[in-house]
């Protein structure tokens, strides 16, 4: 039944209309399995689509909703070609020359008020089943070769990160064993996009619906680089190296996918692509590690300029456009154009991470879209200096990034939100104006429309600080000398208020030309292996450690990295095999 609440804004906009749709793109792997004395070292990429052919080649084994699914499932290509030069290598395949990753859509995107309505939640829970149904079908009907993989090299289960270094790639998919190659790679892990029409009618002016898209998108561009301290992942050997690697979002600063602000808003009237149709001016003066190699994206090439003569560059946008040029058929989408009546925007930024955060982000995309109902956003982010600098400094040093006190009296005055909080670490800005936006907007029209009127608060993940974390475990198993040197220095650790003293006992051991800026990230891991207790202050400053444990074990690193697969807390779950 609908409450009071639902009743009154069903009524306001009888007979309005909307719009969501989620695509979700990415790798599977087998959950490493390994006793406790053996390292877990890296993940093994399962060749699903070479399954996947195998399976449609035995469809009397099929159900028909089972068929049905499988069928339905695309393949999306990986890697990155800049004007007809290799931006990034796909990875090696064993079905095809190279592997590509499975692609979720969410069905029936247009819902209509005051008749049967689907909510930003059902998507996702929609999303959800097809990926469980998809990979427990390979489980259920291949033949006994996968049943034997997956006992031999752990189940199929989604990466628990948007990138990854350490991914083992098979030459062959069909036989009992896996012929891994020797080589270990590195590639992002997927990605999500999210498309979004907001309420509409009929006889709505075309100007008014351009408006209200174009209010929403310029707000969401202002969060952006706040939006990459929960939901995007860094490169996880970002710690403990001399290059200089991304430690906001891999995915987006080395492919130039999910490109932010990639999308001038000013011009959904005309239509915006794939490709970016504005300057990055966040992009200039960047020198990350391989940067040369995504700096090929800068120009576009005269094929895709022909099909997208708006586009700038080959960098990707971050908001695309639909339109309809056929009368009849006034819901039709055509990619690029300028917007129609009844076809919204795709969000295009985000990296791949696990499902069971994705209701967090929908419900940030519908406060957002509330607040943009009732609160002007006056100025652009493209060449604000304050939003640039945020950006680059969240791309150096990831969530715990200090940012300024005029980005966030901006962040006040273009979301019309106090964001109380003394605190300029980045992470904490995001989680207070993720608050403030829910205690603000969680009644409003557009919020109760989206969502219904469901009063749950949904925690905001930390997903790149996990990454983090994750990526150090990695290396950590990988390198005898850096657990040595991990080992000593958690011996030097005591209980104190003292932090400099123990920062100094850090660099003594490890080096500042690898570590430099790493200290504080480190003591967070280290909380996370349960080495430690940390008491912080309102600004996220360590105040005080408390040690609980002198050693650390390649169990307790082995544990820590299965945990970032399985939906429970270190300290409840049971690991198989550990």
């Amino acid at each position: 039944m609908p409450t009071l609440l639902e009743g009154k804004i069903t009524k306001k906009y009888k007979n309005y209309k909307y719009g969501i749709g989620i695509e979700h793109e990415m790798y599977i792997i087998h959950f490493p399995l390994k006793p406790s004395s053996q390292k877990i070292t890296y993940m093994i990429l399962a060749p699903t689509e070479g399954y996947q052919n195998l399976i449609l080649n035995n469809q009397e084994k099929l159900s028909e909703k089972d068929l049905k699914l499988i069928k339905s499932i695309p393949y999306e290509p990986t890697g990155r070609i800049c004007n007809g030069k290799t931006a990034l290598k796909s990875l090696p395949g064993s079905w095809s020359d190279k592997e590509r990753m499975p692609e979720f859509i969410t069905d029936e995107p247009i819902s209509t008020i005051g008749k049967k309505e689907k909510k930003m939640y059902q998507y996702s829970k929609q999303l959800e089943g097809f990926q469980e149904s998809y990979t427990s079908i390979l489980n259920k009907y291949l033949d006994i070769n996968l049943r034997q993989k997956a006992d031999t090299y752990g189940t199929l289960l989604e990466p628990p990160f948007g990138m990854s270094s350490y991914i083992k790639t098979s030459e062959n998919y069909r036989s009992k064993n896996y012929k891994l190659r020797p080589k270990l790679y590195k590639d992002y892990c997927g990605s999500y996009h999210i498309t979004l029409t907001l309420p509409y009618k009929k006889n709505m002016k075309l100007s008014k619906f351009i408006d209200i898209h174009k209010n929403f998108a310029n707000m969401i561009q202002w969060i952006e680089p706040l939006m990459i301290t929960a939901f995007f992942s860094a490169d996880d050997k970002s710690m403990g190296t001399s290059k200089k690697k991304v430690r906001g979002s891999y995915r987006v600063v080395r492919t130039g996918w999910g490109n932010l602000a990639g999308s001038d808003v000013r011009k959904l009237d005309k239509g915006i692509g794939r490709y970016s149709n504005i300057p990055s001016y966040w992009r200039k003066g960047l020198t990350f590690d391989e940067q040369k190699m995504i700096n090929y994206c800068k120009d576009l090439s005269p094929v895709l300029k022909k099909r997208e003569p708006g586009a700038k560059a080959g960098f990707s946008s971050n908001f695309r456009t639909f339109g309809s040029t056929d009368p009849d058929r006034p819901e039709h989408r055509e990619s690029g154009i300028g917007m129609t009546i009844g076809n919204g925007i795709e969000l295009r930024i985000f990296d791949h991470f696990p499902i069971k955060y994705l209701n967090s982000l929908l419900q940030l995309i519908s406060l957002i879209a509330e607040n943009s109902r009732v609160h002007k956003c006056t100025d652009y982010v493209y060449k604000n200096k304050g939003w640039i600098h945020a950006v680059k400094e969240i791309m150096k040093y990831g969530w715990c990034a200090k940012l300024t006190n005029g980005f966030k009296n901006k962040l006040r005055k273009m979301l019309d939100i106090p964001l109380a909080t003394s605190s300029l670490i980045a992470y904490d800005i995001m989680k207070t104006l993720y608050k403030e936006l829910y205690d603000k907007n969680s009644k409003g029209d557009y919020y109760i429309i989206l969502v219904g009127d469901n009063k749950k608060y949904i925690e905001l993940p930390e997903i790149n600080r996990k990454s983090f974390e994750f990526g150090l475990s990695m290396k950590l198993n990988n390198n005898k000398s850096l657990f040595k040197n991990t080992s000593r220095f958690i011996k030097k650790i005591e209980n104190t208020r003292e932090i400099e003293k123990i920062e100094k006992e850090f660099y003594k051991i490890f080096s500042k030309k690898n570590w430099d800026n790493c200290f504080y990230q480190f003591m967070f891991y280290l909380e996370a292996l349960g080495v430690l207790k940390l008491e912080t202050s309102i600004s996220s400053s360590i105040i005080a450690i408390y040690k609980f444990k002198n050693t650390i074990s390649f169990h307790d690193i082995n544990s820590f990295i299965a945990h970032q697969f399985i939906d429970r807390d270190m300290e409840e779950a049971t690991l198989p095999h550990l």
